[in-house]
């Protein structure tokens, strides 16, 4: 009977967890920049150095056009560092011309402004 009792209560405690933000929660935040220059920006995430240009885009770098914006979704709650370059051509370096950093929340959506 406790054996039967035990299972039971694994069975409505697991779900109860996994919904509640356990170890299964979903990465569901979101950043959004948006280019304010007159120039495309080269952004990206999570990088402790630079990357080389032809290992940008595979890393999860974007690029923006001018007066563009991109999403960024899928990210972990929690603290995030980003990077970006201007340039009107493509870069030989993605050597970052600014960076910051943001806090990832679950279901919102972080906007951060980008200009030369």
């Amino acid at each position: 009977m406790n054996k039967l009792c035990m299972f039971l209560l694994f069975l409505v405690a697991v779900p109860t967890v996994a919904s509640a933000g356990g170890p299964i929660a979903k990465a569901t935040g979101k950043v959004t920049f948006v280019n304010n220059s007159a120039v495309d920006a080269y952004v990206i995430l999570d990088q402790k150095s630079p990357p080389a240009i032809t290992d940008f885009q595979r890393l999860g770098g974007l690029v923006i056009p001018p007066a563009g914006r991109v999403t960024f979704a899928g990210l972990k709650q929690g603290a995030h560092t980003w990077g970006a370059k201007f340039s009107a051509t493509t870069p030989t370096n993605t050597t970052p011309d600014k960076t910051g950093s943001f806090s990832a929340t679950n279901g919102k959506t972080t906007t951060i402004p980008l200009a030369q």
